[in-house]
């Protein structure tokens, strides 16, 4: 087995566990660099429209080992903050992209844009997500992606993509706990490799 440690990139923002929360700075952010870069988003969107950012989402990874290795309890110690936001930038058409900002001192700065379809899946859960919002969970090493949300305590996360060799379904809400369980020999397979 490689001892290798990928990285598993998700998005979450941990309610009380002492990360930054999502908030109106990510959207003045977004705002700001919006205006800084308006030549920018002209070029890839190919017209005026005005764009909106709606809330950002956190950004945390997890190693693939330590996924690998979890043997249930507690989800948060697998999480690890890595001080970006993803932002949805909304228009007239819907969603048009996502900002991705990055911690700059005690503000956030504009790292790169894109994921459209990430950015709309985000929105389209949240609108039926049950439960207080806490963030955007990547496994990019999986290619999945869930919103995550937290009701009475547990940690849930809403597939946002259909993954049929993970066995996700877009939609569909399960615990962390469990979720990590299930994913845990993907991983071990993907350290193999």
């Amino acid at each position: 087995m490689k001892t290798n440690t990928l990285l598993l990139a998700i998005a979450v923002a941990i309610a009380g566990c002492g990360q930054p929360q999502s908030g109106a700075d990510d959207q003045l952010a977004a705002q700001a660099a919006l205006g800084e870069h308006r030549e920018l988003f002209h070029h890839i969107l190919g017209d005026d429209e005005q764009l909106q950012p709606g809330p950002g989402l956190a950004v945390s990874t997890v190693r693939l080992d330590e996924l690998a290795a979890f043997q249930g309890g507690a989800v948060e110690p697998l999480l690890h903050d890595g001080g970006e936001r993803l932002v949805p930038l909304s228009g007239q058409a819907g969603v048009r992209a996502g900002m991705t900002l990055v911690r700059d001192g005690d503000g956030w700065t504009m790292a790169r844009t894109g994921a459209v379809n990430l950015a709309r899946a985000v929105v389209a859960a949240r609108s039926t997500a049950s439960g207080d919002e806490v963030g955007l969970v990547r496994i990019a090493g999986l290619a999945a992606d869930f919103l995550a949300t937290r009701s009475d305590g547990e940690l849930r996360l809403t597939a946002l993509f259909d993954q049929p060799g993970a066995g996700l379904t877009a939609g569909h809400a399960e615990p962390a706990r469990a979720l990590f369980i299930r994913l845990r020999p993907l991983a071990a397979a993907a350290l193999a490799r």
